[in-house]
């Protein structure tokens, strides 16, 4: 596929990723306001929406050479690997701790169907196969961590302290063991860590630039 066609491609399904980040918000700040913050999920995709949105300008900035700055690689990169931390830990955790009869309502209700699936899925289709190879070494898999670590940080020290309850079932820290708690840490970073890397080399693999 011509880099040109790459590119247009991709500034469509990020164009979308911002559509539907809209839509989601809408949906979210009905339903719990400003509390909608404390949801990884939202703020993955609040992230996902802003990176995106550099990225479209830059895109436009850029539209004779179709390149662009290595940062921007490297947000979009960060973004969907936020993103795909949010789908698999839906799939693979929320809708087995709540019943395989969630998975409906997690996948395709509200403002779930937008930050749960289409925009995760947007995001990580874009990225792998349609946007510029990522210019960075292997260990750059490490920097979309940081907005997980953040996230883990600050939700956890308001559980501990009574401030915030959860929201996600692993973050009861009051009603599991230490050992669970610190057991939660380990799966989730570990899932992000792997899903950070599934990206970096299926991008290399699948979008290597001519």
């Amino acid at each position: 596929m011509k880099t040109k066609t790459k590119n247009f491609v991709s500034i469509i399904l990020n164009s979308l990723l911002v559509i539907f980040v809209l839509i989601g918000i809408i949906f979210s700040s009905k339903q719990d306001g400003l509390g909608m913050f404390k949801f990884y999920t939202q703020d993955s995709n609040y992230l996902a929406l802003i990176v995106s949105i550099i990225f479209l300008i830059s895109q436009i900035l850029n539209r004779k050479t179709g390149k662009l700055p290595k940062f921007i690689n490297l947000l979009r990169f960060i973004a969907t690997s936020c993103l795909f931390v949010t789908f698999t830990v839906v799939i693979f955790i929320l809708i087995p701790s709540f019943g395989l009869d969630s998975a409906p309502k997690m996948l395709f209700a509200g403002s779930s169907l937008y930050f749960h699936t289409l925009c995760p899925l947007l995001s990580i289709i874009s990225f792998i196969f349609f946007e510029n190879q990522l210019d960075y070494p292997t260990k750059a898999i490490i920097v979309p961590l940081i907005p997980t670590f953040i996230y883990a940080c600050i939700t956890l020290t308001l559980n501990v302290t009574n401030v915030l309850y959860g929201p996600y079932p692993f973050l009861h820290v009051h009603e599991q063991s230490v050992f669970m708690s610190f057991l939660w840490i380990l799966i989730i970073f570990a899932i992000a860590t792997l899903l950070a890397f599934s990206l970096y080399y299926l991008q290399k693999k699948f979008n290597k630039q001519k």
